[in-house]
């Protein structure tokens, strides 16, 4: 009898799947993805051989909000990746907390919110 070898998915990878990847519409909310979703990608998308796992999807736009869901578990060491990246990115850190930060790009002034250790579903809420 074979055993069973496939992994269950967690609450956080369902989450993921079920979610439907939008398009920003909104000036800001293009802006903002315009910078935030390479950085993202940088931390949560993995390489399987020669292909690429996409690991972020916008999730929704609401008014001045964007709302982001990751293929797995957001720690304070992701955290910590986007704060080094937004630094190296030349984004400002206005205020930082392991649970959300505050950032500034050009004219635009943004709100993290983070799901930290959620482990029913991971991601962040940002507000501008």
């Amino acid at each position: 009898m074979k055993k069973n070898t496939k992994k269950e998915k967690t609450p956080v990878e369902i989450n993921f799947e079920n979610t439907q990847d939008i398009e920003p519409a909104g000036e800001k909310a293009k802006t903002a993805h315009g910078f935030l979703l390479p950085i993202f990608k940088k931390i949560f998308d993995t390489k399987k051989g020669k292909e690429t796992i996409n690991g972020v999807k916008l999730k929704e736009e609401f008014g001045t909000m964007l709302t982001y869901v990751f293929n797995k578990l957001l720690t304070e060491k992701e955290v910590n990746d986007i704060k080094s990246e937004f630094g190296a990115a030349g984004i400002r850190i206005l205020d930082f907390s392991p649970q959300g930060m505050t950032i500034s790009k050009d004219y635009l002034t943004l709100v993290l919110t983070f799901w930290l250790n959620n482990q029913q579903k991971s991601g962040v809420v940002v507000t501008f």
